[in-house]
């Protein structure tokens, strides 16, 4: 599979966590914003998908190592579905990151466990 974040292949590790999630829904909010063109909504899951591996291989990432794959193969599931509702899968996989839901959910209170 050829790699479309070439720039960040390196570089995505030394990215904060709240970061790391955000640049993947900002794909899949562009997904979803192509849904009509299913070639384009498509192109941009694996985009998703690519920063996903690269969130697997960073150590930061260990202690939630099972959510973070699972949350990759239910992608790959958005991926070959006809459902192209993304926005459950989008608030789950920010909730990886409290960070994150907190940056955009700044009414929200959120604990890390």
């Amino acid at each position: 599979m050829p790699v479309y974040h070439k720039t960040l292949l390196d570089r995505f590790g030394t990215f904060p966590q709240a970061q790391q999630i955000l640049m993947i829904c900002n794909e899949l909010n562009r997904a979803e914003s192509q849904v009509e063109r299913f070639d384009y909504y498509q192109h941009h899951i694996i985009l998703a998908m690519e920063l996903m591996d690269f969130l697997i291989r960073d150590k930061k990432w260990q202690p939630k190592y099972k959510e973070i794959l699972r949350a990759r193969e239910m992608l790959g599931q958005y991926y070959l579905s006809s459902d192209k509702d993304l926005k459950n899968y989008t608030d789950n996989l920010i909730k990886l990151s409290p960070e994150a839901f907190r940056m955009l959910k700044p009414g929200n209170k959120i604990t890390n466990s």
